[in-house]
């Protein structure tokens, strides 16, 4: 097929880190969302992620000290009930996608939800529009197919181990409902 290929980079592969326990033996992932809006200049650092990353530049990749810190690019929810971030510039990328969030059933009290994420959505508002302010900023929605709950939201500030969970949406107002 003609034109640019899709990986320019080299980079062919974005390995998830995993919870203690999976059911199917990796990150079974669900869903991905693209963070458009810390494309934006003067855009403030939402939903930011860490570690360790390689200067792609050179064959064989060399690492990057201090790692990277920084907006995460993309956003993955899994069938395990956790939230993975990964962020990359041209010419530095991170080598795994950390867990930014652990609902899994191996989470550590009290965040050991069992959740099933099934679908992920990021609001990408500029941080000078109505909306953005409207809002409080941007959000990362979660959708639980299995919890009490059919979606989470995340405020996009940092989302530790404790959560960062910002709400609870029930569909129809029935909290077992299913999507």
């Amino acid at each position: 097929m003609p034109g640019n290929p899709l990986h320019q980079d080299g980079l062919k592969l974005v390995v998830l880190d995993q919870p203690r326990f999976t059911d199917h033996g990796y990150a079974f992932v669900t869903g991905q969302a693209y963070n458009a809006a810390s494309d934006l200049p003067g855009q403030p650092e939402e939903f930011p992620v860490a570690g360790p990353a390689d200067d792609r530049r050179t064959e064989p990749p060399v690492p990057v000290k201090n790692g990277f810190s920084g907006p995460a690019k993309f956003v993955f929810v899994t069938e395990d009930g956790c939230i993975n971030a990964w962020s990359s510039h041209t010419a530095v990328a991170m080598r795994t996608a950390p867990i930014i969030i652990d609902y899994s059933k191996t989470a550590h009290f009290p965040n050991a939800a069992n959740c099933v994420f099934t679908g992920v959505a990021l609001t990408n508002n500029a941080f000078n529009t109505d909306a953005y302010a409207k809002a409080g900023g941007n959000h990362l929605f979660a959708a639980d197919s299995l919890g009490d709950a059919n979606a989470l939201y995340f405020t996009a500030g940092p989302i530790g181990e404790e959560g960062g969970l910002f709400g609870r949406l029930n569909v129809n107002g029935s909290p077992m409902a299913r999507p």
